[in-house]
């Protein structure tokens, strides 16, 4: 694997999945020392592959995509969710699984369907509980509302869980109602994205690829991305823009030095992200810190907030890895989901709209599914999640 050619590169995926395969006992023993405890529940990794590099670019601990998941992924689901639980709960009687408060959004809710599924085959009582006070109607789903009693939480008609799993970001703050229950909440609520923030993940990603890439004498760049993070930003205000130009033109810099390297003929780009937060919002790519700069007020307002309307403050400046994976002749990239550290499935995302270089996880987004997992997804995805148990959060 290390002895690859530099004029050799652009078939590099396929000499990592080759030697993936052929190392499949060692890499897989090796992986068991690292799992911790602190393995998320579930979680779903966006993997981009440009054909000279592949990596994680996002970890998500609150996966909304599962409607897209095959039926066998289901039973993979529900046949590890029963393992986990049994693990690590195995008390548990009754989930609480706990949505987002989305009114309009169709295919977040045929997720909830699927991960209601899942959990209810594992032979637990299962209810869909809302953390908001207006009643949702949904065809195939009945939504429980909820109120914390001293250290438990219990619906209107009396039912208490013995176990949480969100699937509700908590990007603004932990609500009242799920502070100090005495029953678990998966994922922990310190990984809300109040708390959580994009550069500790990939701080821990890449420590824990740099071990294995000692161990299998790999360069690890191949393999992860360069990153960089900005605090203190506002967007409308035109604050902190001279600090993200600064360190988009040094990611810049060092990004080219590998091209240089292993002769990539393209021009470096960037992405420009929120430090928290998810569904695509205030993302954008550029080449040079001069974009960032002389954005228009049109743009600097899209980047301002996220989701539930917070300021978006702190950025990363992260690698672009850009595709060369195509659906239907668009631009395209793999979403894993895992629950464990378990995969169940895999579906990309491909955009009508955007190029190569974009954030594909915006207008114009369409996906395919049932489609096959190369080894080396299946070895990122997995690396990516362990990972989470590993970050730094305040």
């Amino acid at each position: 694997m290390h002895n690859l050619k530099k004029n050799e590169i652009h078939s590099y995926i396929d000499d990592l999945d080759n030697f993936i395969l052929k190392n499949e006992n060692l890499i897989e023993t090796w992986i068991k020392t690292k799992e911790l405890k602190d393995t998320p529940l579930y979680s779903s990794i966006d993997i981009r592959n440009s054909g000279f590099k592949i990596s994680p670019i996002d970890t998500n601990l609150f996966p909304s995509g599962f409607n897209n998941i095959s039926k066998q992924g289901l039973q993979k689901a529900t046949q590890y969710f029963l393992q986990y639980f049994s693990k690590f709960f195995p008390d548990a009687k009754k989930i609480a699984l706990v949505s987002e408060q989305f009114t309009r959004n169709v295919n977040y809710y045929e997720n909830i369907k699927f991960l209601l599924k899942a959990l209810q085959d594992t032979n637990l009582e299962v209810r869909v509980l809302i953390m908001g006070e207006e009643s949702i109607d949904v065809e195939g789903l009945t939504f429980f509302q909820f109120q914390k009693q001293s250290s438990v939480i219990v619906t209107n008609d009396n039912w208490s869980p013995d176990l949480i799993v969100l699937n509700n970001d908590l990007t603004e703050k932990i609500p009242e109602k799920l502070t100090a229950l005495s029953i678990p909440i998966l994922p922990n609520l310190k990984y809300g994205w109040h708390s959580r923030r994009k550069c500790s993940h990939y701080k821990a990603y890449n420590d824990l690829i740099d071990l294995f890439c000692i161990e299998f004498k790999i360069d690890p760049w191949l393999i992860s991305t360069y990153y960089s993070k900005c605090i203190n930003v506002n967007f409308k205000k035109k604050e902190g823009l001279q600090c993200i130009a600064q360190k988009i033109d040094k990611l810049i810099v060092e990004i080219q030095k590998k091209y240089d390297e292993y002769q990539i003929k393209r021009e470096p780009v960037v992405f420009i992200k929120p430090n928290n937060g998810t569904f695509g919002r205030g993302i954008m790519s550029v080449k040079s810190g001069d974009e960032i700069i002389n954005l228009n007020k049109k743009m600097r307002h899209s980047l301002n907030t996220i989701k539930d309307n917070v300021i978006n403050s702190e950025v990363v400046i992260q690698e672009g890895i850009p595709t060369i994976e195509r659906v239907e002749d668009y631009p395209a990239e793999s979403i894993i989901y895992l629950v464990g550290a378990k995969v169940i499935g895999k579906f990309m995302r491909y955009n009508t709209v955007k190029g190569v270089d974009n954030n594909l996880n915006s207008s114009g987004m369409l996906f395919a599914k049932n489609l096959e997992i190369s080894p080396s997804e299946l070895l990122l995805s997995k690396l990516a999640t362990i990972a989470v148990g590993y970050e730094k959060i305040e």
